[in-house]
């Protein structure tokens, strides 16, 4: 039986989640910047943002016990998209783990007013 992974990444204004978690809803690894040791401004930075990715992909790797993935992508505008999705499938290419796919959520507030 194939394992399915979740990848939950959720980008708020000043934090960057990342959450691992099975199909059954358990959460196997989770982290944010500041867990990271990143603070303030330094939040903010790319830097910081590939660093919380490379670990991501390090923890999925010392794992491989594991062969699809499913990345869920909250709160991230399109140019982090592009850069999420990129990062993920050129890093996982190598390795014989299936990349299912990706849902974008992305709250959209109307204020009681639609056009």
């Amino acid at each position: 039986m194939r394992l399915l992974w979740i990848i939950h990444c959720k980008k708020l204004k000043n934090n960057f989640f990342i959450i691992i978690s099975n199909s059954f809803g358990k959460v196997l690894w989770n982290t944010s910047l500041g867990c990271l040791k990143f603070r303030n401004i330094e939040k903010k930075s790319i830097e910081a943002f590939n660093f919380s990715l490379n670990s991501a992909v390090e923890f999925i790797l010392i794992n491989n016990n594991l062969s699809n993935l499913f990345l869920k992508l909250e709160g991230i505008k399109f140019n982090f998209l592009k850069k999420i999705y990129k990062f993920f499938s050129n890093k996982l290419k190598k390795y014989t783990i299936n990349f299912l796919g990706f849902k974008n959520i992305n709250m959209i507030a109307y204020n009681g007013c639609k056009k």
